[in-house]
Formats: structure tokens, sequence, C-alpha cells
């Protein structure tokens, strides 16, 4: 080499690092707004199947109440059937209809229960016998 061309100035593109291969800003572009949409389109749908799902669940919760109420309405009923079969009215009607005799208890036929609590919690109970109480009947049949 000579003088002359170790002094002079390099050039810029001796300088310049050499240039890496990239995209076009139109496919960086494109990319980053196919992941947007798809993000937007996952959302919604992840939406559209919530309120569904909440829907159905709704619909479901609605026919239980139904239900409920329904059954409440049959346990009512029968309540109701229960209290009538179980009046004196009821209970006088069956007696003279199957000819049974009323007669007042004898000492021995009725047992009491008082309950005590335990140490666990839990109840015992210990028969007593008493002539406190006065209208307590027993049924007979006639032999």
């Amino acid at each position: 080499m000579n003088q002359f061309t170790k002094n002079m100035k390099p050039s810029l593109s001796a300088d310049r690092k050499p240039r890496r291969q990239s995209s076009p800003w139109f496919l960086r572009w494109i990319l980053a707004t196919a992941v947007i949409v798809l993000s937007v389109f996952s959302a919604v749908c992840a939406r559209i199947y919530l309120r569904s799902e909440t829907e159905n669940l709704n619909r479901r919760s609605a026919r239980l109440d139904i239900l409920i109420e329904t059954e409440m309405c049959a346990l009512e009923n029968l309540k109701s059937k229960k209290e009538a079969l179980c009046s004196r009215k009821a209970i006088s009607r069956k007696l003279t209809e199957h000819r049974l005799e009323l007669r007042p208890r004898q000492p021995a036929q009725v047992a009491y229960l008082k309950r005590y609590r335990n140490a666990g919690g839990y109840t015992a109970a210990k028969e007593t016998k008493t002539d406190s109480v006065k209208e307590t009947y027993t049924y007979h049949s006639p032999r």
C-alpha cells in the first residue's frame, strides 16, 4: 500500500455493518393486525359462550324454582289432608265406623320420656310413669 491510500479517509461504505435481511414493514404490520384481530375475536367468542352458559343456568334455575313451588304446594296439601284426618271429628267417625270403644287409659299403658343432655351433646331418654295427664285415651278393639 502506498502512502496516499494509507492517509485516505475510509469510505462510508467500508464502515457500515453488513445489512441484515429484514422483512418489509407491511409484513410486520399485517402480522400485528392479525394478532390483534385474533385476540378480539377470541374475546368476543369467550363472551358469547359465557353469556349463553349464563342463560342456560338461568333457565335451569327457573325450572327448578317452579318445581320447588309445585312440591311446596303438594306438601301443604298433604299437611292439610293430615290435619283433616287427625281431627277429633275424623277420628270419632272412624271409631264409630269400625265400632271401636274409647275407654280411659290405664296407668300402666302410658310411658313418658324425659330427655337429658349428655356430655357429648346427645340426648338420652328416661322412662317415667305418671297419672298427672287427664285426657289420654287408649283404643281397645272389642273381643
